[in-house]
């Protein structure tokens, strides 16, 4: 699969393995090919999750944990960015303003442990 080959080799260097989707988006803004189309994949995915969510539970705020929280920032952008290009074709989207939803999980809490903890 395209996206396992990438990340794979993203994976055997010391700073991505801590932190894959900077070395990801990093490598989509130099326009290296293979970097862009994962890139697109996975925000395309990520804006999927987001819709579905916002259309489904109309949530005050969206939280973006794990792993690809850590990258922090440069996420945000990128999904911004599409949820904005959603935006741009849809009028019902423009006035949800998903944008402004988001939100970064802190790095060094277990929130999904804790919100596991509180729908128990």
């Amino acid at each position: 699969m395209l996206g396992n080959r990438l990340l794979g080799r993203i994976r055997g260097t010391s700073v991505a393995q801590r932190r894959p989707a900077d070395d990801l988006i990093r490598r989509a803004k130099k326009r290296e090919a293979e970097a862009v189309d994962v890139l697109d994949m996975v925000v395309r995915a990520i804006g999927d999750t987001i819709q579905i969510l916002a259309q489904s539970v109309d949530p005050r705020l969206i939280v973006l944990g794990g792993g690809m929280a850590k990258t922090g920032e440069p996420l945000v952008e990128v999904i911004t960015a599409e949820l904005r290009r959603r935006e741009s074709q849809c009028r019902f989207l423009e006035t949800l303003d998903l944008p402004a939803r988001l939100r970064l999980a802190p790095v060094d809490q277990p929130v999904g442990a804790i919100g596991a903890a509180m729908a128990a």
